[in-house]
């Protein structure tokens, strides 16, 4: 079954161009529309995903894929803000209009969603698409920042670095931040900072980019440590955390520091 990832406004359009057609509208169970084709369906969610089954679903994939107007476009997001153990990632990808179809046809989507599995696999396949700028901030530059800045004040500075890079190198058409505050660091028209942004592909693959190195950053961590550090911060991990004894160097100290005594 093929799935795209779509923004709302290209979703808009194919439900225009569908309807336009003499599709037949239809219901389908949480979508935001649907159409039928002599019982092959194309639906599309709120998620920014559009998916088509049936026996004519390869011609109408080739019909959205052509349909699909490339655009370079770039999106911002980061992994790890949430984990105790591990780096803090922030990943900006910019898909040019030659890979914008490719890039849809493999639906990357909210990694929160997704099996540590199924993201590598969509980081291995979206790597030669797209440009991804990212910046890792190690436990021990996490912890060392945080003692002067708000962990928002630290994505500011590090978002910042990185859509200015992203900017001047890639000279996208737009560029989507995934909101991780109510205000907007960037005095720019050029930038939008959009909460739950993911159903932007572009915010979509910087997701992947961004969960990879982190679990990659994390299984490093837990080699040289000799134990498997755990994701999150349940409190599995708060009991690990209180054993370790380098702290700064494995441990966001900040997400509470009277767990961790001396």
């Amino acid at each position: 079954m093929p799935f795209f990832r779509l923004s709302p406004e290209e979703g808009e359009r194919l439900k225009e161009h569908f309807r336009k057609k003499g599709l037949k509208e239809v219901e389908h169970q949480h979508a935001l529309w649907a159409f039928d084709d002599e019982g092959t369906r194309v639906f599309f969610y709120a998620t920014g995903t559009l998916g088509i089954t049936g026996k004519k679903e390869r011609a109408l994939a080739k019909e959205v894929t052509r349909l699909l107007k490339g655009r370079r476009v770039a999106g911002c997001d980061e992994a790890g803000k949430g984990d105790l153990f591990g780096p803090l990632v922030v990943c900006c990808a910019c898909i040019t209009e030659e890979a914008y179809a490719r890039a849809a046809a493999l639906n990357p989507r909210d990694t929160k969603r997704l099996s540590d599995a199924r993201v590598f696999r969509l980081y291995e396949a979206l790597k030669p698409l797209v440009k991804v700028f990212c910046k890792v901030v190690s436990p021990e530059e996490y912890n060392r920042r945080v003692k002067t800045l708000s962990v928002n004040k630290l994505l500011d500075e590090v978002y910042r670095e990185l859509v200015e890079r992203v900017l001047n190198e890639c000279r996208p058409e737009e560029l989507v931040v995934d909101a991780y505050a109510r205000k907007s660091p960037f005095n720019d028209e050029r930038v939008r900072f959009e909460p739950k942004a993911e159903r932007h592909l572009a915010v979509s693959v910087a997701s992947v980019f961004a969960r990879a190195l982190f679990l990659k950053e994390l299984e490093k961590l837990s080699k040289e440590l000799g134990i498997k550090l755990p994701k999150g911060a349940s409190e599995e991990a708060q009991r690990l955390a209180r054993t370790i004894k380098e702290k700064e160097r494995y441990v966001k100290t900040n997400f509470s520091l009277k767990a961790f005594p001396d």
